[in-house]
């Protein structure tokens, strides 16, 4: 499963991001792939998969160093390997959610589409992060 599109946002102290989406088959998930920017900062970035009702299925960090620093023109494809694997269950809701300390400052890149017509929907006004899943 994958999303994507292209207007950054920033991740830094109270400034998260959140993908929330909903899974149509029963899926087994062992990483989690983001395309983000670091612009400045050492701090991780803090990556959580949770259950629509905000419990946490699984946290990590991804080292500052595994994303270099560039601008917003120039996003990574860095991944956090979860060290075992969940499954997702068809018909349920989860959010993924990037966070990092206010000392450090990465972009992430959902938007908004207006007017915008894709895989037989017109006028889209949705926006995504940059993410997929690997399986085992």
């Amino acid at each position: 499963m994958e999303g994507w599109v292209g207007a950054p946002r920033t991740i830094s102290g109270v400034s998260a991001v959140r993908e929330t989406f909903t899974v149509t088959s029963d899926v087994k998930v062992s990483t989690a792939a983001i395309r983000v920017s670091r612009i400045r900062g050492t701090d991780p970035l803090v990556v959580r998969l949770e259950n629509a009702n905000g419990t946490l299925v699984h946290q990590g960090t991804i080292p500052a160093t595994n994303i270099p620093v560039n601008n917003a023109t120039s996003p990574a494809w860095t991944k956090l390997a979860y060290g075992t694997s969940y499954t997702l269950l068809a018909g349920q809701t989860y959010h993924l959610v990037f966070e990092a300390s206010s000392t450090s400052l990465y972009e992430a890149f959902p938007g908004t589409w207006v007017g915008w017509t894709q895989w037989g929907v017109t006028n889209r006004t949705d926006g995504d992060l940059q993410f997929y899943f690997n399986t085992p």
